[in-house]
């Protein structure tokens, strides 16, 4: 009973650690396109808050994509043709969490990815992908 309850667990196990893989067609966490990352870390400011950046993937070129004084980015991630980069921000969030939202990989054109009806208020979501 304890080899079948064991190998149960471990079964279980295997199928979630590969069901988050690509190579069974899950969606993975897209953090670079072909020689390129993106990437939040803090600023050189005093307050020093996380801003989105990307570089080459040999490490070279680093550019700050955002500049947010009273707020934060985090978890970017690239757009599956690389144009767009998702990441969760402080910015307009509400007292239900985190924002997602969305920018041209330039960083140009940052808006929410969705707001609440008659709101400036962004719909709460972290992690995206």
């Amino acid at each position: 009973m304890y080899r079948i309850h064991r190998f149960f667990i471990l079964t279980l196990f295997a199928l979630s650690m590969f069901s988050a893989c690509s190579l069974l067609g899950g969606k993975d966490h897209k953090t670079s396109i072909p020689g390129k990352i993106v990437f939040s870390m803090p600023d050189d400011s005093e307050s020093e808050n996380y801003q989105i950046y990307v570089m080459n993937a040999d490490g070279s070129d680093i550019t700050q994509l955002t500049s947010f004084e009273n707020n934060e980015a985090f978890e970017p991630s690239w757009s599956s043709d690389g144009d767009q980069i998702v990441f969760t921000s402080t910015l307009r969030s509400t007292s239900l969490g985190l924002a997602i939202h969305i920018m041209d990989a330039d960083g140009e054109n940052i808006r929410p990815m969705k707001l609440w009806p008659d709101s400036m208020h962004a719909y709460a979501g972290s992690s995206p992908t």
